[in-house]
Formats: structure tokens, sequence, C-alpha cells
């Protein structure tokens, strides 16, 4: 039961474990890729493992360890209640997971000096965060009840604001062994609007306990940033766009919108809390699939299978015999064995080279074309090498190399003096700009609205199937979002604009090092950083660019570059008109801006095996246009 609630909730809170301190590591086996924060009832005097008693009671806290950033453990309570601080936003959470006294006799005392360690706490971070408590409260809050604990904790409740959601009803969360009694002792409260639902489980075979799990949602986000230190071979996921419920994803970004803070919130938060909700959408309504493993790139086919267990099997037995060579037949079967999964392999590879250039002539796309690209990339193309030096300053480990690259491009962007720049001609420049910018501040007629018609076009703008910003959301993220996201977004670039602030998320990117052309792999100088910022600060880019027009401004019509509809191309076509018009006795003069360097070219071999540089997507379809 526990690994199957592991699968569907974030975080789990547990009473009654009946771990003593000494088996507090059995959780750990249980829920192999979470953190768990518990005490047990002998946490004050342990006990040995010698003759131990029968278990009893006990309290955990279970989080995934994507979460360890941002979740701490907090010293309050006692052997009953613990504590974790969730670094959420807009504002952190505090989470009480307590397991109150039974009603039993002389037991009124113990169950309120439990009031009162909750009461503490919640007094201690009542004013900088949200308070959450659940638990088993031995304790009812349904009218009907009221035993000497039901009538403090629903004093205690009602004193604190610590309220359940309206959606839930009498339903019990305690079934008694006789199969008779039941009871609703079980709650998960807060004292503001935070909870969105709560859901009470059925009772389920697999269930040994006379307790049932109660679930809530809540409306607090965590910001988990990727981190940049994890395995090479570490599993990753491509979410399947193409099969999304489409109606569970918008009504999920509806459900949790009408909950965002209000207008005092700051720019920063709001974006924080969208991009927690478009998390929450994508994890209900989109599949995603597998595409990294531990393991080989390519997935083997039952025929490479076959032949990978028949050679593993061949060189046991030649390793068990003593590795003999020459022309001992252990030694020949392994390398017929191997040499037979290495021709299944080739000619599997060629196969599907050959399935793959024909999809091509069938269905030529965009995204076939870049597939054709990075199959013909050259190796050395590649920025995986083993040492980087800087100077005089070298890396070796992959953990150094990142932080040289980091701050190679950190210096990179620092601004630098330079003895040779007309500084009066920088000053003027300067005070043109304050000038240009007073005037602007002052001007009526230079206020700038966003309306909902241009978040929609500037979405429209985004290209999709690209990379995942540093935050895991894509341009599909918002592609698929409703009207209601439309609203927010709107209210959010509004407010930037109105306080003259850029949230930080706006300002941030992952870079990742591309070698430049011809360069040795060694010197940091060589690698170029490319940068994937976060796809909601670009819809407000294409929305300002759109206002601003400077897309237009000062540009000459025989600029063929950059420029949405034409391209060099066209500027060739005019040089050569023109060359055609003179006379042999006439000199042309031309003079060329080199933009080499600013992008990465594809590399491939012609027929003859020679190293060829493509720069254009046509001129690569000409080269290819022979071969396909």
């Amino acid at each position: 039961m526990l690994s199957d609630l592991s699968k569907e909730q974030d975080i789990i809170c547990l009473q009654e474990h009946w771990l003593w301190s000494f088996e507090l590591q059995k959780l750990d086996e249980k829920l192999a890729d979470y953190k768990i924060f518990g005490r047990s009832h002998d946490c004050n005097e342990p006990i040995t493992n010698y003759q131990i008693p029968r278990g009893r009671a006990g309290v955990a806290i279970a989080w995934p360890q994507k979460f360890d950033k941002v979740i701490s453990k907090l010293d309050d309570g006692n052997e009953r209640i613990i504590a974790i601080e969730i670094m959420s936003v807009p504002k952190p959470t505090c989470l009480i997971n307590a397991y109150m006294p039974t009603n039993a006799a002389q037991s009124l005392d113990e169950y309120k000096e439990c009031l009162d360690i909750i009461f503490n706490i919640k007094s201690k971070y009542d004013q900088s965060h949200n308070i959450i408590l659940c638990g088993d409260l031995n304790g009812t809050l349904i009218s009907t009840r009221n035993n000497k604990h039901d009538i403090s904790l629903k004093q205690f409740t009602s004193d604190n604001g610590l309220k359940p959601t309206r959606d839930i009803q009498s339903k019990p969360t305690y079934f008694h062994t006789d199969g008779k009694a039941t009871s609703q002792i079980d709650y998960i409260l807060s004292n503001n609007d935070i909870l969105l639902s709560t859901s009470i489980y059925c009772q389920d075979p697999v269930n040994t306990s006379t307790h049932v799990p109660v679930k809530a949602c809540t409306n607090v986000y965590l910001e988990i940033k990727k981190n940049s230190k994890s395995k090479a071979n570490s599993v990753a996921y491509k979410l399947i766009w193409e099969e999304m419920d489409k109606d569970i994803y918008i009504n999920e970004i509806d459900k949790h919108l009408q909950y965002l803070p209000s207008d005092e919130t700051t720019v920063d938060d709001k974006i924080k809390c969208v991009m927690g909700i478009l998390h929450k959408a994508t994890k209900l309504a989109v599949p995603s699939r597998i595409i990294k493993l531990n393991g080989p790139k390519r997935k083997a086919s039952p025929d490479v299978k076959r032949l990978i267990g028949i050679s593993k099997n061949k060189h046991r037995l030649w390793n068990d015999a003593g590795r003999p060579r020459d022309d001992h037949p252990l030694f020949k079967d392994k390398k017929e064995a191997k040499r037979n999964l290495r021709k299944q392999q080739r000619k599997e590879t060629a196969l599907e080279k050959e399935q793959f250039i024909q999809k091509l002539e069938e269905n030529p796309n965009d995204q076939i074309f870049h597939q054709l690209i990075r199959r013909n990339r050259s190796e050395t193309s590649k920025s995986d090498t083993d040492f980087l030096k800087m100077g005089e300053e070298e890396a070796i480990s992959k953990k150094e190399q990142c932080e040289l690259l980091a701050k190679y491009f950190e210096d990179l962007a620092q601004p630098k003096d330079n003895v040779n720049f007309n500084n009066e001609k920088l000053l003027n420049c300067e005070k043109r700009c304050k000038i240009i910018k007073e005037i602007a501040k002052a001007s009526t007629d230079t206020e700038v609205t966003i309306t909902k018609e241009d978040i929609r076009k500037a979405i429209n703008q985004l290209n999709a199937k690209k990379a995942a910003d540093e935050y895991d959301l894509a341009s599909e993220h918002l592609k698929h979002s409703g009207e209601s996201l439309h609203e927010i977004l709107q209210e959010t670039f509004n407010q930037i604009l109105l306080e003259e602030k850029v949230p930080s998320t706006f300002k941030t990117g992952t870079v990742s090092p591309i070698l430049k052309k011809g360069k040795a792999f060694y010197e940091v100088e060589n690698y170029r950083g490319i940068t994937v910022t976060s796809v909601i600060g670009k819809v407000f880019e294409y929305i300002i660019l759109d206002k601003a027009n400077l897309m237009k401004s000062g540009q000459s019509p025989l600029q063929f570059g950059f420029t949405q509809g034409l391209s060099p191309n066209m500027a060739a076509l005019i040089l050569s008109e023109a060359c055609s018009e003179i006379t042999g006795k006439q000199t042309i003069f031309v003079t060329t801006l080199d933009s080499q360097k600013a992008f990465r070219c594809c590399k491939s071999r012609n027929t003859d095996g020679q190293a060829i540089s493509l720069r254009t997507k046509s001129e690569f379809v000409e080269h290819y246009r022979g071969a396909i």
C-alpha cells in the first residue's frame, strides 16, 4: 500500500508506523527514492534490539529526493508530533504531522499537552508560513460526536482557524476490527485556503491497517531547478504531446488558477506559481516515455537480445575455462558469437537507415530534416573532451570543466573597459538615453497595455518541439493552455510594465557550450554558448518587440539577414545581377559581413569521402538530392 501511495502522491505523512528508533531504516527500504523524517516512541529513551516489545506509535514524513533542497526538518515537536518546512511559493509552508493519544481513561491531559505543542509550532511559524496540520487526531470534527477528545479538538481548530476543505463529508477513515464501529478521525487541515480538495480512500484488500489514507491537493508549488551535477546516465523522459488529453490539461489549469495569489503578490511569485500549475497539469494529462537509460542508446531488437545472451554465455564459459587462446574450441565459439552479434547489429543499422531515407522521401518535413543533419555531423564537432584549459588554468573532471566554462561565460558577459573607446561619445549616449526615459515616463501617450490577443499571437510565434527551459517548460505547455492562463499572463505582464521590474526567472537560462568549427577542443575560448531562456519570458519579449516595432526601425532595404521573409540568397542574386551588368574594364568592389562565427554549421562528406561544410538548408538539400 505504501509503495502504491508513493507513485501517486508527492509528500506522505505516516502515523503509527510501530517502528522503534533502530528500525526506522525499514522505511528507507520501502521508499527507496524518498527522504524520510521519522520519530519513534522510544526517541527520547532508545531501547535495544534485545527482547524488544511489540512496536507502538511513531510518526514519519516522506518526500521525494528531488524535493530535498526545498524541504527541511524542524526540531519542534515530540515523539508524537513532527514538522517540516517546505520552501513553497509564494509563501513557505509548515507541515505538522501528529499522532494524537487515543481516547482512553486519563488521556485528556496528554491530549491537551499535544494540542499545546501543535499550538506552539503554529504560533512560531504562523506569521511567515502557511500551516497544514495532518494526522491521526483521535478526535472528530463531526457535529454528532462529542466525547472529551472531540470537544477539545473542535475548540482548538476553531480558535486557530484550522479547517478542512468543504468537500469533505462524514465518510469514515477508521474501521474497528470488529467490522461494526467506524469513525472519522484522520484529517488534513489548514489555516487558509491553500487546500483545494480532500478525498478519503475506500477500503482496499492490500491495506492491512484499520485506517484508510486521506489525500489533499494544495495550491502551493515548489521551485525545483535542474541539477547540473546529475549523472550522465540518469533516466530522462520525453513528453508525448500528440497523445495528451487536452480537456484534462485545460481543466486542471483552470482549477488551480482560480486560487492564484492576489494582486499584492510579486511578479516573480506569480510566474513561479504559474510554472507549478503547468507542471501539475502536465503530469496528469500528458503521457511520457523514457528516452535515456543506463545502458545502450538504441533499444535492442529481439534478435539482438538473443545474440547478446548467446555471446555472454560463450564468454562466461571461456572465462571459467581460464581464458584459453589459439585454436581452443571455447575461444572460437566466443569469437563466432561476437561476430554474429555485430553482423546482426550492422544489418539492422543499415535497414533502419534505409527506412529513414524512405520516410524522408515520402514525407519530408523540418523534423526529419534536422534528424538527417544530426546523423551526418562530424564527431569532431562534439564538445566532449578529456580536459579544458583557460590560460594557465586546467580542468580534467566533468565538474571542473563545467565550473571553468561557467567562469568563462560569466566573464564574457561582464562589461569591460576599452582604453581606446571614445568616452565623450559614451557620455553623450548615456545623456540621450536618460532624456528619452524621462520623456517616455512623463508622456501619457506612450503607455503600453498588453491584451489577451497579444498573448495568443506571441504564443503562436513560439517554435514547437524545442528544448525546455531551466524550469522544464517548453512551448507546448503554453500552446495547449486555455483562456484562463492567457488572462493570468496578461495581468502579470501588465504588472511588469507598471512596476518596471523584470522577473528574475526571465533573466536566467541554461547555457550549452558548442565547439566552433575547426577549433581546438581543449581551449575554453573556442566554445560558443547557446542559451535556452524562459519560455514565458520569450512570450513577453515577442509582445514587446511587436509593440515597439523594433524589428523594422532603421533597417536598410538591402539588409537580408535576420529578416522575416528574406534570405541571404536574395542578396546573392542582387550581387550576381550587378556582376553581369559590368564590362570587363570595370571594377566592382564588394564588402561582406562575415556572420559565420555566430552559427554552428553542419558537416558531412561528399561521394569521395572528403569533408564538406554545409551552411544553409538549401545547400544541404542540394547536396543530398542525388543520394536520396
